[in-house]
C-alpha cells in the first residue's frame, strides 16, 4: 500500500482547486432558445433563493452572485411547502441563431398571490410585469388559466430573467415553469379547453344523472352525495383557474378562497356520504369515531383560514385528504366482514381517490415528476371516483329494492296463511268505522244550512293553515262577510227567505275560492275565510268583486225578489300571532268600520 502525504502548502492549493471545481458544478445554467419549444420544464436552468423576510428587492438580486444559490437540479421536486416567504427564481436565456425568436414563460400553479416579473435585457434595461390571483385578470399579458408572460429575444443576445414568487399571508409554494413557442403555448392551450370542457361536462353530467336516478329514492346519503359532486365540481373549478378566469375574477376574497374553502366542503360532505352509506354509527363505532375526527378537523381547518391562520389551514385540510385514503379499508370491512354487497363499487371508487390522491402527494413531495400526463390523470383520477360513487349508490337501491320485495313476498305469504273469515271481518269493521268517522267528523264540522265548513271547521283547519304557512312564510290574509239589514230582511221575508239568503251568499262565495282556501260561517249571517299564499291587495280584490256579485243578485221569495248587500272586514294574518283570535277581531274591527262608513263596502284593517 503506497500512501501518499502532502505538505501543508500543497494541501492548502489542493482545497482551493477542489472548491473552485465544485463551485463550477453551480455555474448558471442556461436556456438555449429555440423555435420549438413544447412544454420545456425550466426547473434544471432556475437557481432559487428564499427570502424569508421578505425584504430583498430585485436591485439586491442583480448585485448578488447567482452562482451561489441553490441550484434546482431534482427537476420532480418544485413544490417547496407551505410557506410565507417570498421564492426568488433566477435563469438565464441565449439566442445563438441569426434571428429573433419569439417565446412563452409560463408559471404552472395557478393560486399564487403574487408573481413580479423582471426582464434584464443585455443592454442592463429591466422590464417588469406584475400578476398573480392579487391583481386584475384583464392585466395579465397573455389570456390563460396559468401565468404566461410572452418574449422576444433578438438574434445573438444573452438575456436575465427573475421571478418572485409571494403570497400575502402564506401558502403553497409551487416554482414550475415551462417554456413555450407561441404555436405550441397556443395549442396546448387548446387542447386543455377541450379536455376541460370534457371533465366538465362529464362532471354536470353525473349530477344531472344522479338527480334522474337517486331523488325518487330518497336515500339520505345521496343529498351528501350530491353536496360533495357539486363541491368537487366547484373546487376543480377554482384549482385549475378556469373559475378564477370566467367566473369570480371580479371577487377578489373568491380568487384568493375558492380553492381552500371548495376543498374543504367537498371533504366534509365526503365525510359524512361516508358516514350515512355506510352506516358506520350503527354498525362500525369505532371508524365512525375516526370519521368524526377527521370531520372535526377539517371544520377547524376551514375556521382556520375564515380567521386568517392559512397556514394552518393548508396543512390540516392536507392531513384531512391523506387521511380519506383509509376509505377503501373500512369499506373492505363492510363489504366482507358485514356482508353489504352494495358496498363494491365503493371500495374500487374509493381505492380510485386514493390512488389519485397518492398521486398528487407523490408530486408534491417530488417523488412524481410534474407534467401534463401526471396533472390529467390525478383528474380523471377523481372523476372517476364519483361516477364509481353514483353506481355504489346504485346498487344501495337495488339492495334496499330487494330488501323490500322480500319483505313484502314474506308479509303476503304470512297474510295468506291468517283466517281468511276473520281478515274479511277485521276488513269490513275497519272500513265502516272509518266510514262513521269520516261521517261524524264531517257532520261536525258542517254547517247544516249552507253546506259549507262551520265554525269549528273554520278554526280547526285554520289553525293548520296558520301554522303551515308560518312555517313556509307565506302570506295569509283573513275576509270577513255580514250580510246587510239581515234582520230586516227576516222580519219582511219571513225565516225562510233569509236561510236562501244566507245560503245564496254561501254559495257566491265558495265558487269564487281555491280549494286551499279555508271558508266556514262563522255565525248567524256572518261568514270568514282564509286566503293561502294571497296577500292584503288580493284579498281586497276579491272580496271586491264579490261584494259586487252579491249586489247584482237575488234571491226569489214568495213576496218577490229580495235584493241585499254585504260588507267586507279585511286584515292581514301575522304570523307572529299565537292563534285566529286576534286575526279575526281586526277583521271584525274593519267590518264594524265598513257597516259604520255606510254598509256595501270593503274596508281593511
Amino acid at each position: 500500500m503506497t500512501i501518499f502525504r502532502l505538505n501543508t502548502p500543497f494541501m492548502g492549493f489542493f482545497i482551493v482547486l477542489l472548491l473552485g471545481f465544485l463551485s463550477s458544478t453551480q455555474a448558471f445554467a442556461t436556456l438555449q432558445l429555440s423555435d420549438e419549444m413544447s412544454g420545456l420544464t425550466l426547473t434544471a436552468k432556475t437557481h432559487v433563493i428564499e427570502d424569508s423576510q421578505r425584504e430583498l428587492s430585485i436591485d439586491d438580486i442583480l448585485k448578488m452572485d447567482w452562482s451561489e444559490f441553490q441550484l434546482q437540479k431534482d427537476y420532480k421536486k418544485t413544490v417547496q411547502g407551505v410557506s410565507a416567504s417570498a421564492w426568488w427564481v433566477m435563469f438565464e436565456v441565449e439566442n445563438q441563431t441569426d434571428s429573433k425568436i419569439d417565446w412563452v414563460l409560463e408559471a404552472v400553479y395557478t393560486h399564487t398571490d403574487f408573481i413580479d416579473l423582471y426582464h434584464i435585457t443585455e443592454q442592463g434595461e429591466v422590464k417588469t410585469s406584475f400578476t398573480g390571483d392579487k391583481r386584475p385578470n384583464d392585466k395579465r399579458l397573455i389570456s390563460s388559466e396559468s401565468y404566461a408572460f410572452p418574449f422576444s429575444v433578438a438574434a445573438g443576445t444573452h438575456e436575465k430573467i427573475v421571478v418572485r414568487f409571494s403570497y400575502e399571508k402564506a401558502g403553497m409554494i409551487e416554482l414550475l415553469m415551462r417554456v413555450w413557442d407561441p404555436i405550441a403555448f397556443q395549442n396546448h392551450q387548446s387542447i386543455s379547453y377541450y379536455l376541460f370542457g370534457g371533465l366538465f361536462g362529464a362532471g354536470l353530467f353525473v349530477i344531472l344523472f344522479t338527480l334522474i336516478i337517486h331523488i325518487p329514492s330518497q336515500l339520505p346519503a345521496y343529498y351528501w352525495y350530491l353536496a360533495y359532486l357539486l363541491f368537487v365540481l366547484i373546487d376543480g373549478l377554482a384549482n385549475t383557474g378556469l373559475g378564477y378566469r370566467f367566473i369570480w375574477h371580479d371577487s377578489p376574497y373568491l380568487t384568493d378562497s375558492a380553492h381552500i374553502l371548495a376543498t374543504t366542503l367537498a371533504f366534509i360532505f365526503a365525510i359524512q356520504f361516508n358516514r350515512v352509506f355506510l352506516q358506520t354509527k350503527q354498525f362500525m363505532p369505532r371508524a365512525d369515531r375516526l370519521l368524526q375526527a377527521l370531520l372535526v378537523i377539517t371544520i377547524i381547518a376551514g375556521l382556520s383560514y375564515i380567521f386568517d391562520y392559512r397556514a394552518l389551514s393548508i396543512k390540516l385540510i392536507l392531513l384531512t385528504g391523506i387521511s380519506l385514503g383509509i376509505m377503501p379499508l373500512i369499506g373492505l370491512w363492510a363489504w366482507k366482514v358485514l356482508k353489504r354487497s352494495d358496498a363494491r363499487w365503493y371500495v374500487i371508487a374509493w381505492a380510485v381517490w386514493s390512488i389519485s390522491l397518492g398521486v398528487l402527494v407523490g408530486r408534491l413531495m417530488g417523488l412524481v415528476e410534474m407534467s401534463d400526463t401526471v396533472l390529467w390523470a390525478s383528474r380523471m383520477g377523481f372523476l372517476l371516483e364519483t361516477v364509481l360513487l353514483s353506481f355504489a349508490l346504485i346498487d344501495r337501491i337495488n339492495v334496499l329494492r330487494q330488501e323490500k320485495l322480500t319483505a313484502e313476498k314474506n308479509l303476503i305469504i304470512s297474510l295468506e296463511s291468517a283466517n281468511s273469515t276473520l281478515e274479511e271481518k277485521v276488513l269490513a269493521r275497519t272500513v265502516s268505522l272509518e266510514k262513521a268517522r269520516q261521517a261524524a267528523q264531517a257532520m261536525a264540522e258542517t254547517d247544516v244550512l249552507t253546506g259549507v265548513g262551520n265554525r269549528r271547521y273554520f278554526f280547526s283547519r285554520g289553525e293548520d293553515t296558520l301554522k303551515l304557512t308560518r312555517r313556509l312564510g307565506h302570506a295569509l290574509t283573513l275576509v270577513m262577510i255580514d250580510i246587510d239589514h239581515f234582520k230586516k230582511i227576516n222580519d219582511s221575508n219571513g225565516h225562510a227567505a233569509g236561510d236562501d239568503v244566507i245560503k245564496h251568499v254561501a254559495e257566491l262565495t265558495q265558487k269564487r275560492l281555491r280549494s286551499t282556501d279555508i271558508f266556514g260561517r262563522i255565525g248567524g249571517e256572518e261568514f270568514a275565510f282564509l286566503l293561502v299564499g294571497s296577500g292584503l291587495d288580493e284579498a281586497v280584490k276579491l272580496s271586491e268583486l264579490l261584494r259586487k256579485e252579491i249586489k247584482s243578485t237575488f234571491v226569489d221569495s214568495p213576496l218577490g225578489k229580495i235584493t241585499f248587500t254585504a260588507s267586507f272586514g279585511v286584515t292581514t294574518v301575522k304570523l307572529q300571532d299565537e292563534g285566529l283570535d286576534a286575526s279575526l277581531q281586526r277583521a271584525d274591527q274593519a267590518l264594524y268600520k265598513a257597516k259604520h262608513n255606510g254598509r256595501n263596502r270593503v274596508e281593511c284593517h
